[in-house]
């Protein structure tokens, strides 16, 4: 057996301020005009250094970024729905917590969801403008004015690759659980008051069974609430926490199941592109299904997964076919199975053409 030992070559390597600025001889660059052949760094984005210099000018898209300033060079064109921001703003002020796109509002990423693969998907959205366009729409505060917060999550089943977390229901179902706990032990005090009074058998036997039924009414009550709680706690959230963060905003925390991100990071090439594919179209499968269609459509809104899984895979209640039966038993259809033109199957076609074309510019084509 014949072992060859080499090192790698380092083209590029830099560290950064929290907001993107170069930290001082802490740059290497393999060759002599300090910009290599590597055009992308801070976040993915790629610099103009012809413009203002090595890694002081990045293009977020919809505008410039100078990470000197840690100010965009235009208004924010979201800025009416943001007035507590500048409009010159980079990630909500948040560089640590927050990461930008786009250069529109801020999108929260975990550090989890970055390193074990979430970086990876929105790399290759950023490949594809119908990705982007996708992606944008979670982001026009004239449809769809929310909060989104980006997670990894475990304990889901092996079946589940995401799911959407709509946090102001969850506050909400605990809050009218809180004051069914509230009624029930009033009704418990009071029932108990009156079994010490003088009863008949037939009177004490009917309040004995009203105590019963108070105190299934309180159970039932706080294992509503404990069910929030656990869900809440399944995205790093406590109930305060999530009381907090929801004050004037619909929020949602969108889960990926860390057990599929992480094949991202697969040594095996043919199966790392198709987690790639597949974690992207989860990821803009929660967004688009379970967040804009709720939000852009209001009174027309699908009403509930099933219809949201109907519309996003562009099928009927009525069609006689498994992706149907397997979307009312609470479950996913395979992406590449969705209906041709529906959205999921434009997601699924541009997510497989992106990782195509990262390939072949990876392999110098």
């Amino acid at each position: 057996v014949f072992i060859a030992l080499w090192d790698a070559d380092i083209i590029n390597a830099q560290d950064y301020y929290p907001f993107g600025m170069l930290l001082p001889n802490r740059v290497y660059q393999a060759d002599s005009t300090g910009t290599g052949d590597y055009r992308y760094a801070f976040n993915g984005k790629e610099q103009d250094p012809e413009w203002d210099g090595n890694g002081n000018m990045y293009d977020y898209g919809f505008r410039i970024y100078n990470p000197r300033i840690a100010k965009f060079l235009s208004e924010d064109p979201l800025t009416s729905s943001y007035p507590w921001y500048t409009p010159y703003q980079f990630a909500g002020n948040m560089p640590i917590w927050a990461i930008d796109i786009d250069g529109l509002e801020e999108h929260i990423y975990t550090k989890d969801f970055l390193e074990n693969g979430g970086q990876m998907v929105l790399d290759l959205i950023n490949e594809s403008e119908i990705l982007k366009s996708y992606y944008v729409r979670s982001k026009d505060p004239e449809k769809t004015d929310v909060k989104i917060h980006f997670v990894t999550v475990s304990g889901l089943d092996e079946e589940t690759k995401g799911q959407t977390f709509n946090i102001n229901d969850y506050v909400k179902v605990y809050d009218m659980a809180g004051e069914l706990i509230e009624k029930a032990e009033a009704r418990i005090g009071f029932v108990e008051r009156m079994l010490k009074a003088d009863l008949t058998d037939a009177e004490r036997e009917q309040w004995e069974k009203e105590l019963e039924d108070a105190k299934g009414y309180l159970r039932d009550s706080k294992d509503i609430q404990k069910s929030q709680v656990e869900s809440l706690e399944m995205v790093g959230l406590t109930i305060k926490q999530a009381k907090k963060a929801i004050k004037g905003k619909q929020v949602y925390y969108v889960g990926i199941n860390d057990e599929h991100l992480a094949k991202n990071n697969s040594k095996e090439k043919v199966e790392a592109d198709e987690s790639l594919v597949n974690t992207t179209v989860t990821f803009l499968h929660e967004i688009v299904l379970h967040i804009v269609y709720k939000e852009e459509g209001g009174e027309n809104a699908p009403k509930g997964p099933v219809e949201e899984h109907l519309k996003g895979y562009g099928l009927k209640p009525s069609d006689k076919n498994d992706q149907v039966q397997l979307i009312k038993k609470g479950y996913s259809p395979k992406s590449k199975d969705a209906k041709k033109g529906s959205d999921i199957n434009k997601i699924h076609t541009a997510a497989t053409k992106a990782v195509e074309k990262v390939n072949k510019k990876n392999d110098g084509g």
